[in-house]
């Protein structure tokens, strides 16, 4: 039998349930083992240490420097990533709204942008 503690019931009840989301709720770690494995992965890709960013990921340093860079996104208004300004001095900065992270649609949405 699984236990199914409350958050989880809380979201099942919320959500659809699909195969990804079911194996979740049997192995609650697969997730973090699938996060370290894309980190890991993606680290060896680019000629990285995987193992020295994941063993580092929760210090003291990358949690304050993590810290220091939320604050600064909140002050920018920058609400995550990836998050695209339109510039024209003297206006102010204006977010540029983009709909899809397929070309045609940056593209559609930066020329809506520029022709403000």
């Amino acid at each position: 039998m699984v236990r199914v503690d409350a958050r989880v019931r809380q979201w099942l009840e919320t959500m659809t349930v699909t195969p990804a989301r079911l194996a979740l709720i049997v192995d609650p770690d697969a997730e973090t083992r699938d996060r370290y494995g894309v980190i890991l992965t993606a680290a060896r890709e680019a000629g990285a240490n995987g193992k020295a960013i994941l063993s580092q990921m929760r210090s003291p340093a990358v949690t304050a420097a993590l810290t220091r860079a939320a604050k600064q996104a909140a002050a920018d208004q920058v609400p995550g990533t990836p998050t695209f300004v339109i510039e024209r001095p003297p206006a102010l900065s204006q977010p540029l709204r983009v709909t899809g992270l397929d070309p045609a649609s940056f593209v559609a949405a930066l020329t809506t942008a520029l022709q403000q």
